[in-house]
């Protein structure tokens, strides 16, 4: 993949690293896999890299779907994880969700 993603709590996120031309200090870059799951990591200048793929414990509830990243038929739907809300005690758990129906949201 490459691109940028937005979202108004976190801001610009890279899907790789030539988005930046950073792929000689920093390689990073997210591939959609055969089945359509979503692997590698992200960058966000706000909140650090986002891992997709390889993820558990994922969250539940608002019509979510407690799984990786998925891409299919042009929608995505699962969990990515910034790794920095791994360690905070804010109240912010790091997972990223990528539709819902309670609001109806998602990425297409």
């Amino acid at each position: 993949m490459s691109g940028w993603a937005w979202s108004s709590n976190i801001g610009w996120i890279s899907f790789n690293c030539a988005d930046q031309g950073v792929c000689g200090t920093s390689d990073y870059g997210v591939m959609v896999g055969s089945n359509g799951n979503l692997q590698g990591y992200a960058w966000s200048s706000n909140i650090g890299w986002i891992k997709f793929g390889d993820l558990s414990g994922f969250p539940s509830g608002s019509g979510t779907t407690s799984a990786d990243a998925n891409l299919s038929g042009g929608k995505m739907t699962g969990w990515g994880r910034a790794l920095a809300g791994m360690d905070k005690f804010d109240g912010w758990d790091g997972w990223i969700s990528l539709s819902g129906k309670s609001p109806n949201y998602g990425v297409a």
